[in-house]
């Protein structure tokens, strides 16, 4: 059975819909079908082609040609960053032999300096700085990563270039950040002496003012308090970075009033600054700044918040819980997720939930799900059921989706199935069905079928004929037949499976999901009749190994049939 085009073509498109939860343990956004992990099978059911481990050939770079030095240079900026790149090291040292001997083309030069430093990660960095000492441009590159990598081989020029104000713009500011990076205190009254003249420009004070607070961890106030009295356009972030390091009072009031003031990157500066020297201020400034216009303030805020172990900064941050920002959000669920584990604060998550659940604006009720699924909280799945119908798609998918996770009273399964059935009447089941009602009602039918809710079996029946309705909606319903019907070896319908199996017509095969999970289904019937048709869809005797989701089923399911004849 072939992985047709169509296939790929469809679940290329649909894979960003049907992603999900590993498992309950962790809040996360992503939402799981349980025939993508149950049964467990050893091979994934959407195939996802090997990664071919990326290859640099250090032979290329000594190559004579120009044009293949340069192409494989470049192959090396492009690939540098994979972890498991082959012949990294025999690349480096290729690349620096033809530094050190020289090379001509100028072109392939610049090509192998930024190969050799994204290769290196600092290895070699003295003799490729020796290198790149004829050519200005290379230099310049090279001297970038030197202060990347803290490397201080360059200490020498950056001292004298930042005692020269005059030097280009561009090599100044390497030289400065370099001299911080290194953590050089012989260059401190040199950038002292360039933050306080008039002809430096904005982004020299700016750099300079974060060097220098990253050189010296006292003593600054004074100068600090100069400039931020000043009429500097970036006052506040200067003095937010020459105090960066400090812990006195002094310096604790200076950093209050940046935070108190309107330059949001000075702001996160200072605020950081206040978290390290003074927790308990940093805190009282958190309740405001958690509503703050910024993004990164909020977060600087959450991240306050989240070390005080209180029930009161447990309530404080999940007012962001609602952000208007999926990252704020995200982290604030998570962080409730790990208070509710410690027994005393568990009540104060629980009461947050609630609220969320039945006042919140969607964004809130819809991380709240998310975090009751995750705590196991079937006491949820009432509100989950009412949720069903709640206007936002992503309320109501993933209410659908915790049901499909937690819930097992008969009573609310009775809900679930007349609210399918009623939305149904109402809109139809074909392929005019919005996508999310599509998403919504596979997972309440992978809930019926967890429970072996029998009542529900009518209705999934429907989803069984080619053509019947969304592709996603059939695979799910199959599903949830094969659940309910375990181990009842019921003729008639493995006969209808095996038929949208083996359904392979040339012109409109079957979907090959809804073949994947007919396979899977019929293994939880467990007809002899369809170990036949079983045989010949997952290819036992042609291939020797299952390589596509449905050949892993096939076996799966042959095992369980052939386990009846031991029984």
């Amino acid at each position: 059975m072939g992985w047709n085009q169509r296939a790929f073509v469809c679940w290329t498109a649909c894979f960003a819909i049907l992603v999900g939860v590993v498992d309950a343990q962790e809040p996360s956004d992503r939402l799981k079908h349980r025939w993508e992990v149950e049964p467990q099978l050893a091979g994934s059911w959407l195939i996802v082609p090997p990664k071919r481990p990326a290859v640099l050939d250090a032979q290329r770079l000594l190559s004579s040609s120009a044009q293949v030095r340069l192409s494989e240079a470049r192959k090396a900026v492009l690939l540098a960053d994979d972890e498991e790149l082959v012949g990294r090291d025999e690349a480096l040292a290729a690349v620096v032999e033809r530094l050190r001997t020289g090379e001509s083309n100028r072109q392939v030069l610049l090509a192998m300096v930024a190969a050799a430093t994204k290769l290196s990660g600092g290895k070699e960095a003295a003799v490729l700085w020796e290198a790149v000492q004829g050519d200005v441009p290379a230099r310049f590159v090279v001297e970038k990563a030197l202060a990347r990598w803290k490397s201080d081989v360059a200490q020498d020029l950056w001292l004298q270039r930042i005692a020269n104000p005059n030097a280009p713009i561009s090599e100044l500011l390497v030289a400065i950040e370099g001299v911080g990076a290194i953590g050089a205190t012989s260059g401190r009254d040199a950038l002292e002496e360039l933050i306080r003249l008039d002809a430096a420009s904005i982004p020299v004070k700016v750099v300079a003012s974060g060097a220098l607070g990253a050189l010296v961890e006292d003593g600054l106030e004074a100068f600090a308090g100069e400039v931020l009295a000043s009429d500097l356009v970036q006052r506040e972030l200067m003095a937010a970075k020459l105090l960066a390091q400090h812990s006195s009072d002094a310096a604790i009031e200076l950093q209050t009033r940046i935070v108190d003031g309107s330059s949001a990157p000075a702001q996160a500066v200072a605020f950081e600054g206040l978290a390290g020297a003074d927790p308990a201020r940093a805190y009282d400034l958190a309740k405001r700044l958690i509503e703050h216009p910024d993004n990164t303030m909020r977060l600087q805020a959450i991240r306050v918040l989240e070390q005080d172990p209180r029930a009161e900064s447990v309530r404080l941050q999940a007012k962001a819980i609602q952000d208007r920002n999926p990252t704020v959000r995200e982290t604030v669920r998570k962080n409730l997720f790990g208070k509710a584990q410690q027994s005393e604060l568990r009540p104060v998550v629980d009461e947050i939930v609630t609220y969320l659940l039945s006042e919140a604006p969607y964004p809130g009720v819809d991380q709240a799900i998310l975090l009751a699924a995750a705590l196991k909280d079937e006491s949820r799945c009432r509100q989950f059921v009412g949720l069903l119908r709640h206007p936002n798609p992503e309320v109501n998918i993933r209410a659908a989706w915790a049901l499909q996770e937690l819930v097992r009273e008969p009573d609310l399964l009775r809900d679930m199935l007349s609210f399918v059935r009623q939305w149904t009447d109402e809109h139809g089941s074909g392929d005019g069905q919005p996508t999310e009602d599509r998403i919504r009602f596979s997972f309440l039918f992978e809930a019926f079928g967890r429970q072996k809710y029998e009542p529900a079996q009518s209705l999934l029946r429907k989803y069984v004929p080619k053509h019947s309705a969304d592709v996603l909606a059939r695979a799910s319903a199959i599903w949830a037949l094969g659940k309910i019907y375990q181990d009842q070896q019921r003729s008639n319908l493995a006969r209808q499976l095996t038929a949208r199996m083996l359904d392979d017509d040339p012109i409109d095969p079957e979907e090959i999901l809804v073949q994947f999970a007919s396979a899977v289904a019929l293994g939880y019937i467990r007809d002899p009749a369809s170990r036949s048709g079983l045989v010949t869809a997952g290819g036992v005797g042609l291939i020797e190994k299952p390589v596509q989701p449905i050949d892993f089923a096939c076996r799966w399911s042959i095992e369980r049939i052939d386990a009846l004849d031991r029984q």
